[in-house]
């Protein structure tokens, strides 16, 4: 079997996990990223690797499959990413709120999920420093927690260039080099010159559908904003990832009976907070990326964060994610040109473990996975 060049458009997560994979099978990869990553998708995921949010089974399923993959992935990488399988916990403060998180927890027990039913006291010993009020329902997830989406990218891309493999950073790609007679592209047009490949991964995020465009494969993706708000360093408190009901008293303008306050600890003691619908399948679209949206965030999980009355609030500006029409995954060859691989999804943190591996033994050995088979392109194909 002879090695490809590889050319993935989008240094994000999953496209730096793509091309990891392939690097290590012996691949010459070249990932190609405007940049900066401040403004990727990566850069404003809350980076939940989960599938208990997850629907259908059979999507649950790929997402399940890859959380479990995620801590040979993070050995594989040999180095700090982040990982942090400490579990999830979630409780509700409403009846309205219990019944439908009991009917998911139901639902999740019937695919064989380890999500289990806990009461104030576990969650108090399992997280001393949270404040619970007027809890009606708590759930535990042991097997799921979140990670750090730019550990993960740097450690990707230091063992590319490790495997002979090159990141060009700042660089905008313009169009392709197309022979027609073979229905194949053979080079990468960019703001740099022109990059020779094999093979073409697009795995530009929010980008991708531009980029499709040049070569008219129709890959439809909505518009979805959403906010995420930092804290300063603070000393280590929290052990995994914390979903708690929102306030809907009217103290916290804009939140009802199925908003919710997220937030999980970095490494470096910092917190990352999200506001959000709650849901399955429920993306809730936020726009306000204000100083004082933050910072009233800050203050509403205070309530059940005491220790956060010290900390900081720090605004990020709104992010766009990559979301597929359908809101499921795509990733496959292109019907038309025979060596253009698409990979865009919205849940790219928890599948980027899965992806980067299937993803790569589709292109290294000219295979088909079976678990990847109804996320094909040409469902959309007009």
């Amino acid at each position: 079997m002879e090695n490809k060049t590889v050319v993935i458009i989008g240094g994000g997560i999953i496209g730096s996990a793509i091309g990891f994979q392939l690097s290590y099978l012996g691949n010459k990869v070249v990932i190609v990223d405007k940049g900066p990553f401040q403004e990727s998708c990566s850069a404003h995921s809350f980076a939940w690797v989960n599938a208990s949010s997850k629907s259908p089974i059979g999507y649950h399923s790929l997402c399940r499959t890859s959380v479990n993959k995620w801590p040979r992935f993070a050995k594989q990488l040999g180095t700090e990413v982040g990982l942090n399988l400490n579990g999830t916990i979630k409780w509700e403060n409403s009846e309205e709120g219990a019944d439908l998180a009991r009917q998911r927890v139901e639902t999740l027990q019937s695919w064989n999920y380890p999500v289990q039913i806990v009461d104030e006291d576990f969650i108090k010993a399992k997280d001393p420093s949270i404040n619970i009020k007027n809890m009606t329902f708590g759930q535990y997830i042991p097997n799921e927690g979140h990670v750090e989406p730019k550990r993960v990218i740097d450690a990707c891309q230091f063992k590319i260039k490790e495997n002979g493999g090159e990141i060009i950073n700042s660089c905008a790609v313009t169009g392709f080099q197309k022979d027609a007679g073979s229905q194949r592209i053979t080079g990468v047009i960019s703001s740099t010159g022109t990059i020779s490949c094999d093979t073409v991964v697009i795995a530009a995020g929010t980008g991708t559908q531009q980029l499709a465009d040049l070569l008219d494969i129709y890959i439809p993706l909505l518009e979805s904003p959403g906010v995420v708000a930092w804290t300063d360093p603070q000393p280590k408190t929290l052990h995994g990832i914390i979903m708690s009901p929102a306030i809907n008293d009217g103290t916290y303008p804009g939140n009802d009976e199925q908003s919710e306050v997220h937030i999980r600890q970095r490494v470096d003691g910092s917190y990352q907070m999200v506001n959000e619908r709650g849901g399955i399948g429920n993306h809730h679209e936020q726009n306000d990326d204000s100083q004082e949206k933050a910072e009233n965030l800050l203050l509403h999980l205070t309530e059940y964060f005491p220790q956060l009355k010290t900390a900081t609030a720090i605004a990020e500006p709104v992010g766009y994610r990559p979301m597929p029409e359908d809101k499921f995954p795509v990733l496959g060859y292109d019907e038309s040109w025979g060596n253009v691989y698409i990979s865009v999804m919205h849940s790219g943190v928890t599948l980027a473990a899965l992806v980067g591996e299937y993803v790569a033994t589709e292109i290294n050995y000219d295979v088909q996975i079976p678990e990847l088979e109804e996320y094909r392109p040409a469902r959309f194909k007009k």
